[in-house]
């Protein structure tokens, strides 16, 4: 194996043996996530909630929408890895500086038959200088551990006590607190968004060792050796416990519901006000809606309702009753069903498919 070979074509070829056995790991753990997150979006799709933009309530959805935009992050990212480590998958057999200078016209053959061998691929230019694919390999990687994060991060927020809306899993004798037994933290989200940002911390470091001069350095390849198995032991550790996570998510939508009340049907603003705007027009219909919330929020939020009825502008043009259907939440989910059902249908597809 070393005639006409030096020991990093050797060791690199070695690592994609590794990085591939890795892989496979990884896309198993990413279908069994996004397995859950079918299970989840099609359990939840009619299951309604406040939507909220800038931590505020802004239009009603479901709480499938929510984990169809999940299943959407997971699909690209299961879809960038796929393609993104093929090229990590590759046999160096062309000695020192890449030019086959030892093996001389045989050395193509050689290459292949070491590739067919390992079942990897050979590489194109064989040479030491390539260090891109590995790197954006990990950068891949930072994505899909930087969208695990951004599920955790809803979970743990749905988990506070103000929300109440999700609880991560809880095993049966686990404690949530030392001190305090009432106490159900998310302990499993915060692993998940402390891998997801040592996921995320490497890709810089990859992304630096492409720069450096010559056809080798031993120090831009050692460096991008050690980021490739960090990112991908972090990874397996996150995605296993986001699995866990997905597959025992407690949902509670009568708390859910609760919530939508907070903002005293002010939630169906949009509603009313794109129905107003069909009569009179879509700025002065904003400009009246604006002020009968802002109205009745020095006030009482829960006067909202009788505040549209009374006002002659808005009563000119919407019945009571037209109103109050107006502000019933289950009415303005959208499409928020059938995308989640549909984000569903893909996972499926994708778990199917392997």
């Amino acid at each position: 194996m070393h005639w006409g070979a030096t020991s990093q074509n050797i060791t690199q070829s070695g690592n994609a043996i590794l990085i591939k056995r890795a892989h496979r790991i990884i896309n198993q753990l990413l279908l069994d996530c996004l397995e859950s997150m079918a299970d989840l979006a099609e359990r939840s799709a009619t299951m309604i909630m406040p939507g909220r933009t800038h931590g505020q309530h802004a239009v009603p959805i479901t709480f499938g929408l929510k984990v169809a935009t999940w299943i959407d992050d997971f699909l690209r990212g299961h879809d960038r890895l796929r393609r993104g480590v093929q090229p990590c998958l590759r046999v160096m057999m062309a000695g020192a500086v890449g030019s086959f200078g030892s093996l001389g016209s045989v050395g193509p053959r050689v290459q292949q038959r070491v590739a067919e061998k390992l079942r990897l691929d050979p590489m194109p230019v064989p040479s030491r200088a390539l260090l891109s694919p590995q790197s954006a390999y990990i950068s891949d990687l930072a994505l899909v551990a930087a969208s695990a994060g951004r599920i955790a991060i809803e979970i743990e927020t749905g988990m506070q006590t103000e929300f109440g809306e999700v609880s991560e899993p809880v095993p049966e004798g686990s404690v949530g607190s030392s001190t305090m037994p009432h106490k159900r933290n998310p302990k499993l989200c915060a692993d998940v968004l402390d891998l997801s940002a040592q996921v995320r911390a490497l890709a810089p470091e990859a992304v630096g060792a492409v720069i450096h001069p010559h056809e080798a350095d031993g120090g831009a390849t050692a460096k991008l050796e050690t980021t490739m198995a960090n990112a991908l032991i972090a990874m397996g550790d996150m995605l296993m416990r986001l699995k866990i996570v997905l597959r025992g998510l407690e949902l509670f939508p009568d708390r859910m519901r609760r919530n939508l009340e907070l903002s005293g049907n002010m939630i169906g603003s949009e509603a009313v006000m794109l129905a107003l705007g069909e009569e009179i027009g879509r700025d002065e219909a904003h400009r009246i809606v604006y002020e009968i919330a802002m109205q009745a929020i020095r006030t009482d939020e829960d006067d909202f309702e009788e505040l549209l009825i009374d006002d002659e502008r808005v009563a000119g043009a919407l019945s009571a009753p037209q109103i109050r259907e107006l502000l019933d939440p289950t009415k303005h989910v959208g499409l928020s069903p059938r995308i989640a059902r549909d984000a569903a249908h893909r996972a499926r597809e994708a778990v199917a498919g392997r």
